[in-house]
C-alpha cells in the first residue's frame, strides 16, 4: 500500500509539470483575429502590478453572461499578458486610470 501511494504521488506530480500550457505561442494558439472579432472587455494589472493582462471574449461568450452567468458552449476567451512600462526607478508607470500600468503592446 505505502509503494503505490509514492508511484500515485510520482505520477500526479511527473504528469503535472509536463501538462505545462504556458502563454509560449508552441503551446497555446490563439483564435485567428480575434483582436479585431472579439470584445476587448478588461485591460487588469495581475501580479501586483508585474503584469498587465487584457481580455478578449467573442459575441457568445459576451451574450451568453448577459444571459445566465454562465459561458454558453461556442464562448472564447483569450488573455494576452504584457510586461508594464517601468520607469527610471524600476516601478510600473501608472496608466491613465490610475491602477492599470502602461505596457508595450
Amino acid at each position: 500500500m505505502y509503494l503505490r501511494r509514492i508511484f500515485i504521488g510520482a505520477f500526479c506530480v511527473f504528469f503535472a509539470f509536463n501538462a505545462y500550457a504556458g502563454g509560449d505561442p508552441d503551446y497555446v494558439k490563439y483564435p485567428k483575429g480575434y483582436q479585431e472579432s472579439f470584445t476587448n472587455y478588461a485591460t487588469m494589472n495581475r501580479n501586483g502590478k508585474e503584469q498587465v493582462a487584457k481580455m478578449y471574449a467573442n459575441e457568445v461568450a459576451i451574450s451568453s453572461y448577459g444571459k445566465d452567468q454562465k459561458a454558453s458552449a461556442g464562448s472564447v476567451i483569450v488573455m494576452e499578458v504584457y510586461k508594464p512600462k517601468k520607469d527610471a526607478d524600476g516601478k510600473a508607470v501608472e496608466g491613465s486610470e490610475g491602477d492599470v500600468v502602461s505596457f508595450a503592446g
